[in-house]
């Protein structure tokens, strides 16, 4: 931070911060990531700009649905309707992994992706409620398609194995 003051001519305030850059997050490599069959999706998340970019992200290749509140989603809830649910843990009217619950309890193939911003613990008793972790902030988009990718072979394994 450097201030500069002078009577009569005001303040000049400059305040440098060093960039930063995510060397986690490795270039992205969509087309190595194998498309996964059309499927039902549906989105619980309570940040609109979450929600968006799902339902734009997978536009043409899934048929997605967003809520936003978790008491709304259940009560919309169709076993069937859905193969796999993209749920926040912080939702308005219900916590996400009550909602992962219920909802696996009304349909058994239903496959439950968390998608959270929220540091946990592996032993997190919440993570029993899902079968897949993605942690927002969501940087690398083909991370993103694999575990989608995983969740509907995983609803397709499932599915197959109650008929």
């Amino acid at each position: 931070i450097d201030i500069q003051s002078a009577v009569g001519k005001g303040t000049a305030v400059s305040v440098r911060l060093p960039s930063c850059i995510d060397v986690e997050v490795p270039e992205l490599e969509i087309g190595k990531v194998p498309e996964a069959p059309r499927s039902r999706l549906l989105v619980v998340e309570d940040d609109e700009d979450i929600c968006h970019f799902f339902a734009h992200f997978l536009e043409g290749q899934h048929d997605v649905e967003t809520v936003s509140d978790g008491r709304e989603a259940l009560d919309a809830f169709t076993p069937g309707r859905y193969d796999v649910a993209l749920i926040d843990l912080g939702l308005p009217g219900m916590p996400g992994d009550q909602l992962a619950l219920e909802i696996r309890e009304r349909d058994a193939a239903l496959v439950t992706v968390l998608v959270t911003g929220w540091d946990l613990e592996k032993d997190d008793p919440r993570l029993s409620a899902f079968d897949f972790w993605l942690k927002k902030p969501l940087k690398n988009l083909n991370h993103v398609k694999g575990v989608i990718g995983s969740a509907i072979a995983f609803h397709q394994t499932k599915a197959n194995a109650s008929s």
